[in-house]
């Protein structure tokens, strides 16, 4: 599949994953935005920072982005279950997703069962450096 975003092959690298869509489908998987009412448990993910164009060796140029993956459960376990999944899946990622070559996807920081009492929901938020070239 060819993907005119980064943000794209990073979605496609984590719905390609059965273990994270048996947990979370693919239809509550969302950038930036999240509906009215959704329904749990969904993912969320967001572009919080970027570089572009860095050169290394003179010879390849690569860019990065950071992403922050927000995961939303009515329960503890599953959500824990949830951000397990997704940093098996994403740290230490290389390979092809589309038309971007992933040179590695890289957990920088987690936070697990944070809890928002006024909604009753369990949250937890994963930042993941990305970088990449456009093939």
């Amino acid at each position: 599949m060819a993907f005119t975003l980064i943000e794209e092959a990073f979605l496609s690298v984590i719905k390609t994953e059965a273990l994270i869509t048996a947990l979370v489908p693919t239809t509550r998987m969302y950038y930036n935005r999240v509906p009215e009412n959704p329904i749990f448990p969904f993912i969320s993910y967001q572009v919080a920072g970027a570089f572009k164009d860095l050169v290394l060796n003179d010879t390849v140029s690569m860019s990065e982005k950071t992403f922050i993956v927000n995961s939303f459960s009515k329960s503890s376990d599953e959500i824990l279950n949830i951000a397990k999944q997704l940093s098996k899946r994403l740290h230490g990622f290389r390979g092809q997703s589309g038309t971007f070559k992933i040179e590695r996807i890289i957990l920088e920081n987690e936070i697990d069962d944070l809890y928002e009492y006024d909604n009753a929901v369990y949250h937890t938020y994963q930042s993941y450096r990305v970088m990449y070239q456009e093939i």
